[in-house]
Parts: C-alpha cells; sequence; structure tokens
C-alpha cells in the first residue's frame, strides 16, 4: 500500500471517528431536548459507519483485471474472520438495539496503520474540547442546568449534559487519556490543576465514585512518574501474579459482579449494596426480570437521565450501571464472552508494549467500568483499539509459513 492511499485512509479513519464520537458525546446532554439537533447526530453517526465500512471494503478487497471476476479477496481467512464477527456483532445489534459494539469493531476493523496514540490524543481532544464548550454554555444559560435531588434536597448540578455523573464520567476519561498522552509522568501543578477542577465539579455534581477514582488516579499517576526516575517500572510486571492480575482484570471483576449478585440477599451483600448505591440490586433485577440469552436481548432501560423529576421514575427504574452484567443482558452470552477475550488480549498488548505502566491506566478504566456503562463505548475507551491484531484477524496471517509476530509476542513471555 502506497504512502497517499495509507494517509488517505487516514483523513478517512479519523473524519469517521469524528462524526461518530462527538455527536454520540452531544447526545447525551440536553442539546437532544430539541428534534432537529438529535436527527442530525444519528444521521452523523450513520455517515461514520458508511465512513467505516468503506475502509473495510477497502482493505479487503482489490481489483484484479486479469481475472473474469476482476473483484478478489485479498486474504480469505482473514475476511472471513472479519466477516463472521461482523455477522454476529450486527445480529446482536438488531436484537438488542445497542449499536456500541457494532461501532466498536466496525472502527476497529477500520483502524488499519493507525497508531494507539494518535487515536488516545484524538479522542482526548473531542471529548475535552465538547466537556468546556457544553459546560460553559450551561454556566451562560445557553443550554439548560438541570438539577437533581440528593436526599430531597436539589443540590446536584448536570451542567447541561442529561445527569450529573455524566460530568464526571467525562472528566475521569479525560484525566485517564491525558495521563496516557504524558506518558504517567504528570507534574506537581498538573496535579494540583486536575484535583481543584475535579473538586469543583464534586461540588456541583456529588458524583461522589467518580470524584474519588480521579482524585485516587492522579495522585497515584503523579508518584508513579517519582518512582519512574528512581526505578525499572518495567521490573514490577514481570512478577507473575501481577501479570495475571493486570491481563484477566476484566475476567476478574466479571467474577466479582457474579460474586455479588450472589451474596447480594446477606447482610454483607446488603452492606456493599449501600455502598454502591443499590447498584446491585438493580443488577439483581435485572438478571431475575431479563434473564441471560445467546444472542442479548432487546431491553427498554429507564433511567434518571435527561429528567429533573426522579420521583415519578422510582417505580419503573431498572437501570444497570455496571458494564460487565449490562453486557451479558443486552448483548448476550456470545458477544459476552468474545468482549471478555477483547480485554484479556488488549491488557496483554498494552502491557507488553508500554514499559512505563500505562497499562494501570486502562486497570483503572476497567474499575471505573464496574459503577459506569462505558466499557465499550469508543468515544471515551480507545484502549479497545489495542485488541486491533484479534478483531481484524492479523493472527491469521502468515509471513513463510508462520504465524505473525503479534501471535508469538501474545502467547510469550
Amino acid at each position: 500500500m502506497n504512502d497517499n492511499r495509507i494517509k488517505l485512509r487516514k483523513k478517512v479513519f479519523f473524519a469517521g471517528l469524528f462524526l461518530y464520537c462527538v455527536p454520540t458525546i452531544l447526545q447525551t446532554t440536553l442539546l437532544v431536548e430539541t428534534s432537529y439537533w438529535n436527527d442530525l447526530f444519528v444521521y452523523l453517526r450513520y455517515l461514520a459507519f458508511y465512513f467505516g465500512l468503506i475502509l473495510i471494503v477497502d482493505e479487503h478487497v482489490t481489483w484484479n483485471k486479469r481475472k473474469r471476476f476482476p473483484l478478489e479477496l485479498v486474504n480469505v481467512r482473514k475476511s472471513v474472520w472479519c466477516l463472521a464477527i461482523l455477522a454476529v456483532t450486527g445480529i446482536n445489534a438488531l436484537i438488542s438495539g445497542d449499536r456500541s459494539f457494532l461501532a466498536c469493531v466496525v472502527f476497529i476493523m477500520a483502524a488499519e496503520n493507525i497508531d494507539l496514540d494518535q487515536i488516545v490524543k484524538t479522542i482526548f481532544f473531542m471529548i475535552s474540547t465538547v466537556l468546556l464548550i457544553i459546560t460553559g454554555l450551561s454556566g451562560y444559560g445557553t443550554i439548560e442546568d438541570m438539577m437533581f435531588k440528593r436526599q430531597d434536597v436539589l443540590t446536584r448540578h448536570a451542567l447541561g449534559f442529561d445527569y450529573p455523573s455524566t460530568v464526571i464520567s467525562y472528566l475521569f476519561f479525560a484525566v485517564v487519556l491525558y495521563c496516557w498522552i504524558t506518558e504517567m509522568k504528570l507534574t506537581l501543578i498538573e496535579v494540583i490543576t486536575i484535583e481543584l477542577l475535579n473538586l469543583i465539579l464534586f461540588k456541583l455534581t456529588d458524583s461522589r465514585f467518580g470524584f474519588l477514582l480521579i482524585a485516587v488516579l492522579v495522585a497515584g499517576v503523579y508518584l508513579w512518574g517519582l518512582i519512574q526516575k528512581n526505578f525499572i517500572v518495567e521490573d514490577i510486571f514481570k512478577n507473575r501474579r501481577v501479570r495475571f492480575i493486570t491481563d484477566y482484570a476484566g475476567v476478574l471483576l466479571s467474577v466479582v459482579t457474579l460474586i455479588m449478585c450472589i451474596i447480594y440477599p446477606t447482610g454483607l451483600g446488603k452492606l456493599f449494596d449501600r455502598f454502591l448505591s443499590k447498584r446491585i440490586q438493580y443488577m439483581v433485577a435485572g438478571f431475575r426480570n431479563y434473564g441471560v440469552h445467546l444472542f442479548g436481548k432487546h431491553i427498554d432501560w429507564i433511567g434518571f437521565g435527561g429528567s429533573d423529576n426522579t420521583d415519578s421514575l422510582l417505580k419503573s427504574y431498572n437501570f444497570v450501571d455496571n458494564s460487565y452484567a449490562k453486557i451479558l443482558l443486552d448483548q448476550g452470552l456470545l458477544i459476552f464472552i468474545l468482549v471478555l477475550v477483547i480485554l484479556i488480549i488488549m491488557n496483554k498488548i498494552i502491557r507488553k508494549q508500554y514499559h512505563d505502566g500505562r497499562i494501570v491506566l486502562v486497570l483503572f478504566v476497567l474499575l471505573y467500568s464496574f459503577v459506569e456503562p462505558r466499557l465499550l463505548h469508543i468515544y471515551v475507551n480507545p484502549f479497545l483499539f489495542a485488541a486491533a491484531p484479534f478483531i481484524r484477524g492479523t493472527f491469521l496471517e502468515e509471513k513463510d509459513g508462520k504465524f505473525t509476530e503479534w501471535y508469538k509476542m501474545i502467547n510469550k513471555e
């Protein structure tokens, strides 16, 4: 593939990524209260899918004039693999009505010759810019700053978004991506600035878990940067137990989710449930009411987002915040298993390719996904692109009769 074609593919990819990510983020703001804005966002996302599919077809299909049928596949096994994954995710999207994983797969398949660092920087810019603009417009009164109750008192500001925790959620991912860009090296001024911003947004939104996680993350990254000056942090991840925890963190958190549901009726379970603001209760109710299906199930989730009349929604509220439980309920068992495999490969690749400890940031994202349903949302979690060799079928490519270097690397310590 020549340089001009690679450059063109990159432009199309990032244009598609922008057309998907920005409208998706804006759909979590109160701009959607105006119908024409929401319709525009939907059309832009369809256009983004179109860009992604064009890149996939361009990679897999070539033109051979010497043959009677000039169109042929570049690599049959790789194309069959990608088609199978697209078929499964497409069927799931039709059944469940949730297209987040389909978007994830399409854009990862389209990301040929795209560096993960480029994607992280791009998504960081999009999140931080939208966050700044929307909160600024809500401050000026251009967009409504919806208020929500805490213990029957209106104290929580949504700052132009559909729910107070949404603001903190975007701040969390922006901070994670910024730490990635700085290679886990924050200055004291940066730490103070981020912590002050975190504190201000906490006072306005009263989103406790997100505030706590950001505070711990920033302090931890700063200390990590100091440690890197005196120690080789790569040695920490040579320990077999540490490798196991980092590589299989997604699986372990899924097991923890299952255990929480099992022990929910006990006193200890009730204690955890109070700490997690009834998240376990709604997980258990979700599994009881909807069950687990192979290809998922369409569920009408009812949450507090976009409505300040929370009292009227309490009886019908059924929203599950835990990403692992929600994937299993929404997407089904087949996609859930595929996601776990993707998380394992993602963690292994990031741990092995980035020796400065950036895998810790991924672990924070996986932990945060325990209370926020954003694990498969590429507009905030670009780390999923690290699993591109698996989703794109790179491991099926052969050179001189041997599997690719990636396959060797992922299976050898």
